[in-house]
Formats: structure tokens, C-alpha cells, sequence
């Protein structure tokens, strides 16, 4: 059975870490309900009956990209909070590969980061 560590970060770096990742929630949040409400898809009165092709192609090429932008926003949204998950658990800046620490000058540049440098490097 594996023993699982506890952070080695200090208390108040890891309260900055959680209020930096509760603010990019919200924005997060925020950049969300921004693209649904600038996808094509769901203009209000939108014509779908009888729109011209032109019209049609323009739509579903900005739905797409709206589409596209909305699965990094969740991608990061999911990262986020995973990382106010490990903070709660205690186990925030330990790699999730090797179990060694994450080094903090790592963790205040990405906040969200999973694995050490070494791991990271073997998954690129």
C-alpha cells in the first residue's frame, strides 16, 4: 500500500493558492455563460427554417468555434478544481505520477499543475 504524502507548502502560500482558484472559477464561470450567450445556436429568433446556406455555414462555423473555446474553458474549469480539491485534502503540490513534491516556484507560475517537472517532461 502506498503511502500518500501531505503537502510541505507553507499555510499562507497555500491560502493564496485557493483564493487564485476561486477567483479563476468565477472567471471561468463568467467566460462561460459569455460564449453561450455569443454561440450562433442560441441567438434568441434565430431562423432556422429557412435561413440561406451562406447564413447556415456562418452559424455553424461560430458555433464550432464556440464549441472549441468552451472545451478549454471546462478543461481549465476541471483543473481548477482539482486543485482546490487537493488543497482540501491535503495533498495539494505532490505529483500525482511520482508522489515527490511540486516545486512552489512551479505551483505560483501554474497553480493547477499535476506533476513535478520531471513528470511533466516524460508526459510531453
Amino acid at each position: 500500500m502506498a503511502i500518500l504524502k501531505r503537502s510541505h507548502l507553507p499555510t499562507d502560500f497555500i491560502k493564496e493558492v485557493r483564493g487564485r482558484l476561486t477567483e479563476e472559477i468565477a472567471l471561468l464561470g463568467a467566460e462561460e455563460k459569455r460564449l453561450v450567450a455569443h454561440d450562433p445556436f442560441f441567438v434568441p429568433g434565430r431562423d432556422v427554417g429557412n435561413a440561406e446556406t451562406m447564413d447556415e455555414a456562418e452559424e455553424a462555423l461560430g458555433h464550432e468555434r464556440v464549441e472549441t473555446e468552451m472545451a478549454v474553458v471546462r478543461q481549465r474549469l476541471e483543473e481548477t478544481q482539482a486543485a482546490l480539491a487537493k488543497i482540501k485534502s491535503g495533498r495539494y503540490g505532490i505529483c500525482e505520477k511520482c508522489r515527490g513534491r511540486i516545486d512552489r516556484a512551479r505551483l505560483e507560475i501554474f497553480p493547477q499543475a499535476r506533476y513535478c517537472v520531471e513528470c511533466e517532461e516524460k508526459e510531453q
